[in-house]
């Protein structure tokens, strides 16, 4: 039969993955529970998933100042990375894996470079309003949505050159990376 994997169903938190017809959408299995707790703002779910397979996500139920960074195994064990807790919301895993881009609402929301294996964080804009992060392919730069210039339009910064990022395109509209 002609199906594709599809993320069927987020409820409280649980993420529940399934197979569905590709030409209709309508599943044909029983979604099966993989992973609890997942932190969920207006339907969205903080998760990423990099192409290894491995999950990152924001637990539910904690308080912003109290959220930690989480990865999860394909057998579903999770693990905390060992960055402090914090208020992080958006985070994206780069396409090699070894870092993440999150927004940290503190004190101003700004995004922020958290590397895997050294535990070490830079911040990256400093934008006040940076969300919504989206990696290029490549890993070098990171596209995002920005209050800076009032009304929400979409920037790029450059990873390893903190503090500078560029609009993109002007434009009265709201603008939000999608991917």
């Amino acid at each position: 039969r002609d199906t594709g994997s599809l993320v069927n169903h987020l409820a409280g938190g649980r993420l529940f993955p399934g197979e569905h017809q590709r030409a209709t959408f309508e599943v044909v299995d029983t979604p099966e529970r993989v992973i609890l707790g997942m932190r969920s703002a207006d339907g969205a779910v903080q998760l990423s998933v990099a192409r290894s397979g491995a999950a990152v996500f924001i637990p539910g139920g904690a308080g912003a100042s109290e959220r930690r960074l989480v990865s999860v195994g394909r057998d579903g064990t999770s693990t905390p990375f060992a960055a402090p807790p914090g208020a992080y919301a958006f985070p994206r895993a780069s396409p090699d894996g070894q870092r993440l881009i999150v927004a940290m609402e503190a004190p101003t929301r700004d995004l922020w470079l958290y590397h895997i294996t050294s535990g070490a964080t830079t911040q990256v804009t400093f934008d006040s309003g940076a969300t919504s992060p989206a990696w290029t392919r490549d890993g070098q730069r990171v596209a995002f949505t920005s209050t800076r210039v009032g009304v929400q339009n979409l920037f790029t910064a450059i990873i390893g050159q903190p503090g500078r990022s560029e609009r993109l395109v002007p434009n009265e509209n709201q603008q939000f990376p999608g991917s």
